[in-house]
């Protein structure tokens, strides 16, 4: 059933809102529209080797840049860097433990610190 199927059933004349009970079922309504809910950003864990990778886009450039040297102090403190490429307005950050080749505990424990920074940086 289309959207203006139901608009047309819905407006007719002498139609009651309040008296008439409306369908039960959209059927695929929501397939038919072109409208996407905003896809929640996370890290993706990616091979060759086994790591985990994220893209954040901050537009404001004051923002952008004190959220790169807020990971940059993070990771220092933990003696634990990992592999920042800078784009304005993206940056990609990859996390791997290198003497494993692998995604370690401290790696996500990285990742989540990393998350906490951004949630004071978000666009919005």
């Amino acid at each position: 059933m289309k959207l203006t199927q139901i608009m047309e059933g819905y407006f007719r004349e002498g139609r009651s809102p309040i008296t008439e009970s409306r369908p039960k079922s959209i059927g695929s309504l929501p397939a038919e529209l072109p409208i996407k809910a905003k896809q929640k950003e996370e890290w993706k864990n990616v091979k060759n080797p086994s790591r985990m990778v994220r893209i954040f886009k901050i537009e404001d450039e004051d923002r952008f840049n004190n959220f790169i040297i807020d990971v940059l102090e993070m990771q220092s403190e933990m003696a634990h860097h990992g592999r920042i490429s800078i784009q304005y307005p993206k940056v990609k950050m990859e996390i791997w433990t290198h003497t494993l080749m692998e995604v370690t505990e401290l790696d996500k424990e990285w990742c989540k610190k990393v998350d906490n920074i951004h949630e004071g940086y978000k666009d919005g």
